[in-house]
């Protein structure tokens, strides 16, 4: 689990932030049967047993254009916004950060998402989509996307 004190982006598309720039709180759903929505790392913090700093502005930019894709429906990353991981343990008890160093070094996961599971019922899906979209807008809460220049 991540320090609380540490600092956290996620990436935005388009229409995940208001012309106020309020990040809306669909910035934070995960895949339909993930339990997870991907963060990364911009602070200062250890990496295999050393010390990295904290990235500048055009590097934190680079792990947008590295290892988000483009997206048919949304095109490419437009913005982002940083906050702390305190904001997850804030916005939700049962929300964690933890790494999730499969295809970055500063890769993590906001998690756990609830599941729809197979063959649920109707109601079952409704309450499935009402827990999402409650921890997904008190994740973006008070949130403020900046927008890539």
């Amino acid at each position: 689990m991540l320090k609380k004190t540490e600092d956290i982006s996620r990436f935005l598309f388009k229409g995940d932030y208001d012309s106020y720039l309020n990040v809306k709180g669909k910035a934070f759903t995960p895949a339909k049967n993930a339990i997870a929505v991907s963060v990364y790392r911009i602070g200062e913090l250890e990496i295999e047993g050393k010390l990295a700093s904290a990235l500048e502005e055009s590097n934190t930019w680079q792990i947008a254009d590295e290892k988000i894709a483009v997206r048919d429906h949304k095109g490419a990353v437009t913005a982002r916004t940083d906050f702390k991981v305190q904001h997850v343990f804030d916005s939700d008890s049962n929300l964690i950060v933890i790494e999730h160093r499969e295809d970055h070094q500063r890769h993590a996961h906001i998690q756990p998402f609830p599941i729809l599971k197979d063959g649920a019922s109707d109601e079952e899906s409704r309450q499935f989509y009402k827990e999402r979209e409650t921890l997904r807008n008190k994740l973006a809460k008070g949130l403020i996307a900046t927008v890539r220049q």
